[in-house]
């Protein structure tokens, strides 16, 4: 089983819905499935699946969010369980990266009413 998922929000956003285990172990599939899907708006990567993340899972983050920043495109977060919110909060990566609490409050910061 994969674990990625992807949608489109329009053409608003990429929604990819990962799913555990997101670690030392899968992150290089991970990333190579990553890249196969094309880039339409922002990206939102939806991390409810995941409730173990460690250091190469935030790598995988930060290269995800430097591919977005590279084509001008938002990179946002959201759903994070406490696991991998407490490992980002650690790094004090927070800071360094949108997070939301759902998907639909991602979206909508993309396009404020």
């Amino acid at each position: 089983m994969s674990n990625l998922c992807y949608r489109y929000e329009q053409d608003r956003a990429t929604i990819l819905q990962l799913r555990d285990p997101v670690n030392a172990a899968t992150v290089a599939q991970l990333r190579a499935q990553i890249n196969l899907v094309p880039l339409r708006g922002a990206m939102i990567v939806d991390l409810s699946g995941v409730s173990f993340l460690d250091s190469m899972g935030i790598g995988l983050l930060i290269g995800l969010q430097k591919r977005c920043y590279s084509q001008g495109q938002r990179f946002l977060l959201c759903e994070i369980r406490s696991q991998p919110l407490g490992v980002l909060q650690l790094c004090s990566l927070e800071r360094v990266f949108s997070i939301y609490g759902s998907c639909q409050q991602a979206l909508d910061a993309l396009c404020p009413p």
